[in-house]
């Protein structure tokens, strides 16, 4: 059992669920107890996990983590309740988020390519032009990362999703009705050339990459469809790739694995050209420090990074920061990763 406050109790949850645990953890006195007593109904497993519970009740309320969870749960139900009452509009330019409004205008980046071929790129599509801004949407840019690493070809030729049109370029997503609906629906999203700059002229979200502009429509597109960039704070791979490709993925925990199997995922996915993403454990991307092979590196936890190569039992993971990139082997995979997720196309 996890027992730290980024349960999957505060993921990909609809409102009515947040609103009940909102009230549970606000009323009922047990606290957490009372949380598992309404999820879990079998007797049998009640009395299994009586102690368990209890003993994580208590660490929590001790340690502070019952607070933090609270204050997840009442930040997500904002987010998820203010998502609710958006009306996005597909071919109208997305807001920025409400802290940087003061401080930001409009960059037309119509002189701009599409695509750039810069140094380092293996192709035109290169996952290293992707640059995390200000936004927490690393799960959507990894997974944008994993597909320019194992199908380029989704973003050029006659079947990208990409497309210029007139000034403009078309972006065709993935999209559901709302959260608790499984049916994806193609849908076109017409995104202008152009992006929020800081005061100095730097785009405060997506980068430029080599001075091209797909990486930026495609989170542009993305802020669009959910009605500004307050809305892509926060998501998972899962949902990310499903967007981008309408295909649906495979989830997996590398700390219940075998060491053979999670190498094996990995090497196929390599050899097939699977997009493939691992999720961090913890939250906040808080910053910590492994070791490998004689070096110290950065791990941001809560992060989503995307797989780029394996070396004989050396796993390269590719940070959508656009630095501090990860070395590693399977051990530290087990250990500082929760989330494996795999794109069989």
């Amino acid at each position: 059992m996890e027992e730290n406050a980024n349960s999957s109790l505060t993921e990909e949850i609809d409102l009515m669920r947040l609103i009940a645990l909102k009230k549970l953890l606000t009323e009922a006195p047990g606290g957490l107890n009372d949380i598992y007593d309404n999820i879990i109904k079998t007797p049998e497993l009640k009395q299994q996990y009586q102690k368990i519970i209890e003993r994580i009740r208590k660490d929590w309320e001790t340690d502070g983590r019952m607070a933090t969870l609270k204050e997840k749960i009442e930040k997500k139900l904002q987010q998820t309740m203010e998502r609710a009452q958006d009306s996005p509009c597909p071919d109208e330019e997305p807001e920025p988020k409400k802290i940087h409004e003061a401080v930001l205008e409009q960059k037309d980046l119509s002189e701009l390519p599409l695509f750039n071929q810069g140094v380092g790129d293996a192709s035109v599509i290169d996952s290293n032009d992707i640059d995390q801004g200000a936004t927490g949407d690393c799960y959507y840019l990894s997974s944008v990362a994993a597909l320019a690493r194992m199908q380029p070809e989704l973003f050029h030729g006659k079947s990208a999703i990409i497309k210029k049109k007139g000034e403009n370029y078309e972006v065709t997503l993935h999209l559901r009705k709302d959260r608790n609906s499984k049916k994806r629906t193609p849908t076109i999203i017409t995104v202008r050339p152009s992006t929020w700059v800081n005061p100095e002229g730097k785009p405060i979200y997506q980068g430029l990459g080599d001075d091209e502009l797909w990486a930026i429509l495609l989170e542009k597109a993305y802020a669009q469809a959910l009605g500004g960039y307050d809305n892509i704070e926060g998501g998972t791979t899962k949902e990310a790739l499903e967007v981008l490709t309408g295909k649906v993925s495979s989830t997996y925990d590398p700390g219940t694995m075998s060491t053979d199997d999670l190498m094996e995922k990995i090497q196929t996915s390599i050899d097939c050209q699977y997009p493939t993403t691992f999720n961090s454990r913890g939250t906040g991307e808080k910053e910590v420090e492994i070791s490998f092979g004689g070096k110290v590196q950065k791990l941001f936890q809560g992060h989503a990074y995307t797989l780029d190569k394996m070396e004989g039992d050396r796993i390269f993971l590719y940070n959508p920061h656009g630095k501090h990139h990860l070395e590693l082997d399977s051990k530290l995979l087990k250990t500082h990763f929760s989330n494996l997720q795999i794109l069989e196309l």
